[in-house]
């Protein structure tokens, strides 16, 4: 067994080894930076989902309003309507002859 061949085969592997290592944390390093830079990402979109759910609350609030201020008016009008053809009906009758 040559001892110096086998010392050499040591040191270049655990060279090696270490150069591995090194480029492992730098891409661990940049993988970190990348992941808190998504987490930074998605709690801006959390916060903006937030506000579009609180807008859609107040939007469906408006519109039920709304919808309510048409029924009563649609009824307002009905009713005018449904007294402007009695009058009219009123009116079309014959007098009655004397």
């Amino acid at each position: 067994m040559d001892v110096e061949k086998t010392i050499e085969f040591l040191l270049e592997t655990g060279a090696r080894h270490d150069r591995e290592m090194g480029e492992l944390k730098r891409q661990m390093s940049r993988l970190i930076g990348v992941v808190e830079g998504l987490a930074g990402h998605v709690s801006k979109i959390d916060g903006a989902l937030a506000a579009l759910a609180e807008a859609q609350i107040r939007t469906d609030a408006r519109l039920d309003r709304v919808a309510e201020e048409f029924r009563d008016r649609d009824r307002i009008l009905d009713d005018r309507i449904n007294k402007m053809v009695s009058a009219i009906g009123e009116i079309s009758r014959p007098l009655p002859a004397n």
